[in-house]
């Protein structure tokens, strides 16, 4: 199947839109924001489909981090 035909099927998202591990989740969801999507495809370095960022986890793990910050900040 060539990319044309990829690319007019229903929820694909193309590489230019994936993101990799070692971008912030501040970024990443950014990035979901303006492409109206709840999730994402994460690609390595070279390239290749390494997994799939979600909405949701990516924002639960958002607030767990300022919480656990909020905790460590109160106990000082």
């Amino acid at each position: 199947m060539d990319r044309q035909k990829l690319a007019q099927l229903p929820g694909f998202v193309s590489s230019s839109n994936a993101v990799t591990k070692q971008l912030d989740k501040r970024e990443v969801l950014d990035r979901m924001q303006k492409a109206g999507r709840d999730w994402l495809p994460v690609v390595t370095a070279q390239g290749q489909l390494d997994g799939v960022v979600d909405r949701s986890r990516l924002t639960a793990s958002i607030i767990l981090d300022v919480t656990n910050q909020l905790r460590a900040g109160s106990s000082h």
